[in-house]
């Protein structure tokens, strides 16, 4: 059995990930897909545009046979971060034989070529690196800076190829991922589907049915249409969409803004904020020397931002802030990321996957929530504990804001499609 891992967001799902997920079949000639999923918040610090129920129907739809969630502590930590605890994830599962991500390269010999660098880390490029840093260079200005400097004077021939993929969103993520598997000594063979269409950061859905998630969302906070992205996605998928729309979605971050402000003026020290995960004392400082200018969630970020501190990295320790995301549990996940692996949905023709990932699984799979606290060690437990104390979150706030939308989580059953 050839299974394939691929690891998303799907913030929502486009034709950019149908093209990925047809391209993976095909180029790694997969039996079966696994995508691990980030649940109702994502990497950049923000909420998903609507839940990872609705997301999950539109990975299924889209190719997946299977969909996992990705814990909250690697969904909204750092690239490494994310990547570190979603390749042990994969891993874990005992069956996924490969990992298929997108980048805007599609060379594979560069991207391991700077995973490999990066793994090791030389004495003369962290000397630099720590250099640049000093200077008041934001940690990805230093480091693309000191690999530069590092190469050039180690006479590189392929210097452009590696400098471009430290500039590509996609690139530095896949990057990772070969980082991860590098350093775990990962059975996983990496596999990359060049990225099509527009770029991460280009936000315009008007030329092009193969715009950005980025773009997409853009969309639809300014116009709050579905009309204007319906081009963006495969028909069945934009109807998933379209059934949660003004029902508990669309979601954005500054909906969020009033329980930040709360969260904020609890904290009084900075003790008390340091105890979150991924913050650091400057940062801390940082929040409470200006946290009587608060306005909204989105603008506190941008008032956060710094050279050295980026608009993601703020955007991510406000998350945990305002989710009471502690560091100790954090450094218990990675400690032992793979605790346990949460279905989320699957297709009925997934059935040997199933039983096979049951037999050979290193962890406990939890299909009933119910159960959980049952077969699960307390360390994974509590992480399980903090992922539903963020969908609770979520869609408290969805309540607040679409009147008669109800949530339980214990409720909820996987999705199934046929």
């Amino acid at each position: 059995m050839n299974v394939t891992g691929v690891i998303a967001e799907y913030n929502p799902f486009h034709n950019g990930h149908f093209y990925h997920l047809q391209q993976t079949r095909l180029e790694t000639d997969a039996d079966f897909i696994i995508v691990l999923m980030s649940g109702d918040f994502v990497q950049r610090g923000e909420p998903a545009i609507t839940d990872k129920w609705y997301r999950t129907k539109m990975a299924l739809l889209g190719g997946a046979d299977l969909v996992l969630e990705l814990p909250c502590f690697a969904a909204s930590g750092s690239a490494e971060y994310f990547a570190r605890g979603s390749v042990s994830l994969l891993e874990s599962s005992g069956v996924v034989s490969c990992l298929s991500f997108g980048s805007e390269s599609g060379d594979l010999n560069a991207l391991s070529c700077a995973a490999s660098f990066f793994a090791q880390e030389p004495e003369s490029y962290q000397m630099l690196l720590r250099q640049n840093l000093k200077k008041g260079m934001s940690f990805p200005e230093a480091r693309q800076e000191a690999f530069s400097s590092y190469h050039e004077a180690e006479g590189s021939n392929n210097l452009l190829s590696l400098e471009s993929i430290l500039s590509s969103p996609n690139n530095l993520l896949g990057m990772e991922y070969l980082k991860a598997l590098l350093r775990g000594s990962s059975s996983i063979v990496p596999h990359t589907v060049r990225r099509f269409g527009k770029g991460y950061h280009d936000f315009d859905v008007s030329s092009s049915t193969f715009g950005s998630a980025s773009g997409i969302r853009k969309a639809l906070s300014d116009h709050l249409s579905l009309e204007s992205v319906r081009c963006q996605m495969p028909p069945d998928i934009f109807s998933v969409l379209t059934n949660s729309w003004m029902q508990s979605a669309p979601i954005f971050v500054n909906d969020f803004s009033s329980l930040l402000h709360y969260r904020l003026l609890s904290l009084t020290d900075q003790a008390q904020i340091c105890s979150h995960y991924d913050i650091s004392e400057d940062l801390a400082d940082r929040i409470l020397k200006i946290r009587s200018n608060f306005t909204s969630f989105s603008d506190f970020v941008a008032l956060l931002k710094t050279r050295q501190i980026t608009y993601t990295r703020a955007s991510r320790c406000l998350l945990h802030l305002l989710l009471n995301m502690q560091q100790k549990t954090a450094d218990s996940f990675f400690k032992d990321s793979a605790a346990y692996l949460r279905i989320l949905g699957f297709r009925k023709s997934a059935g040997p996957l199933l039983a096979m990932m049951k037999k050979q699984c290193s962890v406990p799979v939890i299909t009933k929530l119910a159960n959980a606290k049952k077969i699960l060690s307390p360390a994974a437990f509590s992480v399980l504990s903090q992922d539903l104390f963020c969908s609770d979150v979520y869609h408290a706030v969805a309540a607040q804001k679409y009147p008669g939308h109800k949530y339980n989580e214990y409720k909820i059953s996987p999705v199934i499609l046929p």
